[in-house]
């Protein structure tokens, strides 16, 4: 994975897979001291490494969200379909032209609707 295709994000411990890139130093909270340095490419060990002080999240550079948590095609397309949405709801106006509040209500409320009844989401 390249620095440039990779999003700097902060993770969760638990959520870190091997292959991830660490984006930013682990420092012990109580000393001070860099435990694991930036750059570093998370192994299994590192991971443990980590998890045996006080941290829970950490910065690193992942390539996309569906390789991160795995996620299934399906919602991955409903996620698509919703962002293709509110870019035309807010990405086709023009600076000095309103957005419309009621647009973005019933988007919610489609999104929210979906999120009850389909439990993959």
């Amino acid at each position: 994975m390249q620095k440039a295709e990779a999003a700097k994000i902060i993770i969760p411990l638990s959520k870190c897979m091997p292959g991830m890139i660490l984006l930013q130093p682990i420092v012990d909270i109580d000393t001070g001291n860099t435990i694991i340095g930036k750059d570093q490419v998370l192994t299994e060990d590192i991971l443990k490494r980590i998890k045996r002080f006080k941290h829970t999240e950490i910065w690193v550079g992942v390539p996309r969200e569906e390789t991160l948590w795995q996620v299934e095609k399906e919602v991955m397309e409903t996620y698509e379909k919703y962002v293709s949405v509110l870019k035309d709801i807010i990405g086709n106006k023009r600076i000095d032209e309103p957005i419309e509040i009621n647009e973005i209500e019933e988007l919610a409320t489609c999104i929210t609707e979906e999120c009850t009844y389909n439990f993959n989401l």
